[in-house]
């Protein structure tokens, strides 16, 4: 029966638009592969690492190709030897699927804090991924690291008195980060610019007005 819809059956729709929600399941779950990797590295998370890659999976990162299980720790051991923070940043990301694999290039920006020196240094970087689904799966079967620039700065803020005074919380190396924390609850959680005037105003009656946070925020 057609639906009048360019001669298209309600049956051919449906078929149709379950492929295109299948895709989209299937890019949604690559995506999350690839920032799962980037945030395993950075919390030097070993299970959330691996859980990205295929126990068969090759990663190249310069001249050296690992393998897995042992690439987890050769890479947490590699930033511990020289930083004391890091962040990948996930930016522009393809992706071209056939069937059960895959192939992507995702833009990386990363931040990597030394740790005997206030510099820093801003990789401008690319992951060049095949994927492979298995066991209804996406995970990670081959990767070649490419660096395209790389800028170096100073880092000296982060330790300034001023700068240390406001109170941003540093992340950690362990399950002991914040982001971990199931409820989310942030530590010492209170409004901005809540004061002791500000907390009794809001304990009258009426419901607390609008409070602007401090100029420079």
């Amino acid at each position: 029966m057609s639906s009048g819809h360019g001669g298209e059956s309600g049956e051919s729709r449906t078929d149709r638009l379950a492929a295109e929600i299948a895709d989209l399941r299937a890019r949604q779950d690559i995506l999350d592969c690839v920032a799962r990797y980037a945030r395993g590295a950075d919390r030097h998370d070993e299970e959330i690492l691996l859980s990205a890659l295929h126990p068969d999976a090759l990663a190249r990162y310069g001249n050296a190709v690992h393998t897995m299980p042992e690439f987890a720790a050769e890479l947490n051991a590699g930033h511990e030897s020289w930083t004391r923070a890091h962040t990948h940043n996930i930016t522009t990301h393809t992706c071209e699927i056939t069937g059960d694999e895959a192939h992507t290039e995702t833009y990386v920006l990363a931040g990597l804090a030394a740790a005997d020196t206030p510099l820093v240094r801003l990789y401008g970087a690319r992951y060049v991924d095949r994927l492979a689904r298995r066991d209804a799966r996406w995970r990670i079967l081959r990767r070649l690291v490419m660096i395209d620039w790389v800028l170096v700065g100073d880092g000296g803020v982060f330790d300034d008195p001023a700068f240390r005074a406001r109170g941003y919380p540093a992340g950690s190396w362990d399950r002991s980060d914040p982001s971990y924390r199931r409820p989310f609850e942030p530590d010492g959680a209170r409004r901005s610019g809540d004061g002791p005037a500000q907390r009794r105003e809001r304990s009258g009656p009426g419901p607390p007005r609008i409070l602007r946070p401090p100029s420079g925020r």
